[in-house]
């Protein structure tokens, strides 16, 4: 008795070592599987802090662009303006230079 008493207990040991072996190696796994997680979460978090950065760039991009486009047509206008002016006031010059010849002859 005494000796399956001493067999009985080795083996509760052994099982209980087994299983202490196990939850350690369970243990390990799952923080290395959350160490991963956070690992690729911080990955695509950093991906997206650049995404949002190049997107917002690429937006201010867009509206100096678009800034830049409206002050040309602008400008465009001005020099229409500028130049249909000069036209009317030379074509107007003309004319009183015409009748004036006509009145002179």
């Amino acid at each position: 008795e005494a000796e399956r008493a001493k067999e009985a207990e080795s083996k509760r040991v052994q099982t209980t070592e087994q299983v202490a072996v196990a939850d350690a190696a369970k243990q390990v796994a799952v923080t290395e599987a959350w160490a991963q997680a956070a690992g690729q979460h911080k990955a695509e978090t950093a991906s997206a802090v650049v995404q949002n950065a190049e997107a917002e760039r690429a937006k201010e991009a867009e509206s100096k662009r678009v800034q830049t486009t409206e002050q040309v047509a602008v400008a465009d206008a001005a020099k229409q303006v500028a130049v249909t002016e000069a036209w009317a006031q030379a074509a107007g010059q003309h004319k009183a230079e015409t009748a004036s010849a006509v009145v002179q002859n």
